[in-house]
C-alpha cells in the first residue's frame, strides 16, 4: 500500500519507456507486479504465497525491490503449505514471522544464486513517509528491527542499491535508467545483424508469445493429424 504510486509508474511509465528504447534491440521487457493477479478465490485457498514465489522464479535472475518505512503484511503459519516448504526449505525459518515482502525479496535475491548486478533495490527517503500513517510507517519496534535487518542484509550482499530517493518520480527516473543500462549491456546494438535477421527475430518473438498462451485441445489436434 505504501508503494502504490511507484508500482503504477512502473507499469504505466517505466515499462513503456523501456520498451520504446529496446524496440530496435528486438527485446521486450515485462514488469510483473506481485500485487496483481491473485484472485479472492486463490487467496482463500492459501495460494497467495506459492503463486507470488512462483512469479519471482519466472523472473529470475532479475529482481527489482522497493523498501520504505513499512515492514509489510506477515502471513500466518497456515499460509505456508507443506509441499511449498519441502521445495523451498529455507522458508521453515520464516513461518509466521516474516512479511510477504521479505519472503519475496529473499526468494528473488538473498536466498538465490544470482549475480549482484541482476538485482536492483531502491530505499525511499524516510521523510516521504513521515506523518502519512500506518500504511507508510511501521510503528512496532519488532517490525522496525526486522525492516532494518532486511535492508542491512541487502546492503551486505552488494546488490545494486539506490538509497534515499526522494519521491515516486525520482524512483521512476532511476529505475528506467538502471533497467535500460542493463538491457543495453545484455543486447548491445552492434550485435544486431542485417534486415533478414531483424525480420526473423520479430517473427520468432511473436511465435513465442503465441506458444506461451496456447492451451492444447486434444480433439482439435486429432482432427489436424487426421488431415495430414
Amino acid at each position: 500500500r505504501d508503494f502504490r504510486e511507484e508500482r503504477n509508474l512502473l507499469k504505466q511509465q517505466v515499462e513503456p519507456q523501456i520498451n520504446k528504447f529496446a524496440r530496435n534491440r528486438m527485446v521486450r521487457a515485462t514488469v510483473i507486479d506481485l500485487r496483481w493477479g491473485i484472485t479472492d478465490e486463490q487467496s482463500s485457498k492459501g495460494m497467495t504465497l506459492p503463486l507470488c514465489l512462483q512469479q519471482v522464479e519466472h523472473c529470475r535472475p532479475f529482481f527489482v525491490g522497493l523498501l520504505g518505512q513499512r515492514y509489510g503484511w506477515v502471513p500466518a503459519a497456515d499460509a505456508f503449505p507443506g509441499e511449498l516448504m519441502q521445495r523451498i526449505p529455507w522458508l521453515q525459518k520464516h513461518v509466521g514471522g516474516s512479511s510477504m515482502t521479505e519472503l519475496e525479496i529473499r526468494h528473488g535475491t538473498l536466498e538465490a544464486v544470482i549475480a549482484k548486478d541482476d538485482a536492483y533495490f531502491y530505499f525511499r527517503d524516510a521523510a516521504y513517509a513521515a506523518g502519512k500513517g500506518p500504511d507508510f510507517e511501521t510503528t512496532s519496534p519488532e517490525e522496525i528491527t526486522k525492516l532494518e535487518s532486511l535492508k542491512q542484509a541487502i546492503r551486505e550482499r552488494g546488490f545494486r542499491l539506490r538509497e534515499g530517493y526522494q519521491d515516486p518520480r525520482a524512483f521512476a527516473k532511476s529505475v528506467t535508467d538502471d533497467l535500460w543500462a542493463k538491457i543495453d549491456a545484455l543486447y548491445p546494438a552492434d550485435l544486431l545483424g542485417d534486415a533478414a535477421l531483424e525480420d526473423w527475430t520479430a517473427h520468432h518473438s511473436y511465435a513465442t508469445q503465441l506458444i506461451r498462451s496456447y492451451q492444447s485441445d486434444d480433439t482439435e489436434l486429432q482432427s489436424v493429424r487426421a488431415c495430414i
